[in-house]
């Protein structure tokens, strides 16, 4: 058994026309070119995806039939290589996800997504696994998401200015591509959290301005107030009661502009504010003036009008 070990600048320099020592890099095996009994590892995220022919996948000792349509999802340091490959066509995709700046948004909501971008995980949250992790049951979208794949590898060597910047997007677009299309092989308990913690968001934007305890919504994702305060921050950014507030600062903002003749006091009441005093406190902390400055400075284009997810600066 021969064993090589890449880096992802090794990686980058030995694919033709990749940009050295960026945390993407893509390749492409053609069916016949896959060399059986070399076994490997890396210190990056490794998707494949399998476009052609049948084989063998090993991954630490451990082996699984693959095939056409499957995808495999490998992690840093774990040793894998194919047998009785000769029919096999790879698309791989290499990436380190903490080197790649963008928002992580609704991704969460997606099945697997925790799996493709363990950003916060600890290093052996995950483990390779010699089956799929997803497998396309459609012949067309699998040759969707592969002429994807292939645009991030001309992306990737075309040299162009802003290829960096294509590139990351080309990367969330055939990793999204791939969550939409592909059929989950797992049942993972820790991806029915992430769609738990989904749920309380729609139901926080739905009733943000009705009083919520911390308790309530404990109890809805089912787990204890450290673990809430930490997948929430995760998921938004900002732990519960400061999303909250953001979403009635966001509120009372529009009301100001479209309700002129109601009183401060009457828009902090309907968007969840009992006291005035703390509305207006809120209020300044998030958009730096207060309700009535900030009503006022509406008509004057001379003065950016804040929004309600601006940096917060304290409680």
């Amino acid at each position: 058994m021969q064993r090589e070990i890449y880096t992802l600048m090794r990686m980058s320099k030995v694919i033709k026309g990749t940009i050295a020592d960026f945390p993407i890099s893509f390749y492409e095996m053609i069916p016949g070119r896959q060399v059986p009994e070399v076994f490997h590892d890396h210190e990056f995220i490794e998707v494949v995806v399998v476009y052609n022919g049948t084989g063998n996948h090993i991954v630490n000792g451990h082996s699984a039939p693959i095939r056409e349509g499957d995808v495999l999802l490998l992690y840093p340091h774990d040793i894998h290589g194919f047998t009785e490959c000769k029919t096999l066509g790879l698309l791989n995709i290499m990436y380190v996800p903490s080197r790649l700046p963008f928002p992580v948004l609704d991704g969460d909501r997606m099945p697997l997504f925790q799996r493709f971008f363990p950003m916060e995980q600890s290093p052996n949250e995950f483990r390779s696994n010699a089956e799929p992790i997803l497998h396309f049951t459609s012949h067309e979208d699998m040759e969707y998401v592969a002429a994807d794949a292939r645009r991030l590898g001309q992306e990737l060597a075309s040299l162009k200015p802003g290829n960096m910047m294509c590139s990351i997007i080309r990367l969330l677009s055939v990793i999204t591509l791939i969550l939409r299309f592909g059929q989950p092989l797992i049942d993972d308990p820790e991806e029915h959290r992430h769609f738990t913690m989904g749920k309380i968001l729609d139901y926080l934007n739905k009733n943000y301005m009705h009083e919520i305890s911390q308790r309530e919504l404990c109890k809805m994702a089912a787990c204890s107030p450290s673990t809430f305060q930490r997948r929430f921050k995760k998921l938004t950014g900002y732990r519960p009661t400061e999303y909250i507030i953001r979403k009635r600062i966001t509120m009372a903002q529009t009301l100001l502009l479209k309700e002129p003749d109601l009183a401060i006091a009457e828009i902090g009441f309907a968007c969840g504010f009992i006291d005035n005093a703390y509305f207006s406190r809120k209020f300044r902390l998030v958009t730096g003036v207060t309700p009535q400055k900030w009503r006022l400075s509406k008509g004057n284009a001379g003065i950016k009008q804040e929004t309600g997810f601006s940096h917060i600066k304290g409680e």
